[in-house]
């Protein structure tokens, strides 16, 4: 749970930098595999992605938007992780929010594990793909 718009900006710019970061590539554009290419236009964006709602957040145009959140993003490179001021590894914001919202929770649920509504179900076996997807590079991609 995100408080507002700027910690869920700062989360999507901590994001596409995490390949950065890790040194695989020198900028986000050069990682095809983020949301980022899509968010900035350059590619279409895949799989339901709607970047408008993000992108509202720095300009009512779109292209304005687009140029503040390339820049937002690059200015990212040295930022701190706001993982850092995660809380029971859900909540992200001011203690008075965190406050507001673990009122909604019963005083005797467990915070300590990831919430089971964004567990990964398990995966299925590799044969599973195999006889489902005639194409090779179809099953890897479903099964990936």
């Amino acid at each position: 749970m995100v408080q507002n718009e700027t910690c869920l900006r700062e989360l999507s710019r901590y994001i596409v930098l995490s390949p950065v970061r890790a040194r695989m590539v020198r900028t986000a554009n050069q990682w095809h595999w983020s949301s980022y290419r899509a968010t900035i236009g350059a590619t279409k964006p895949k799989g339901g992605l709607n970047t408008d709602c993000l992108l509202a957040g720095f300009a009512n145009r779109k292209s304005i938007a687009i140029e503040r959140y390339k820049t937002f993003v690059s200015e990212g490179n040295n930022q701190l992780s706001p993982w850092e001021n995660l809380t029971n590894q859900v909540f992200l914001g001011s203690k008075k929010f965190i406050t507001k919202i673990k009122k909604h929770i019963p005083k005797d649920k467990d915070l300590s594990e990831i919430l089971s509504s964004q567990k990964r179900p398990l995966a299925k076996p590799l044969l599973f793909y195999q006889k489902k997807y005639k194409n090779r590079d179809r099953a890897i991609c479903e099964a990936f």
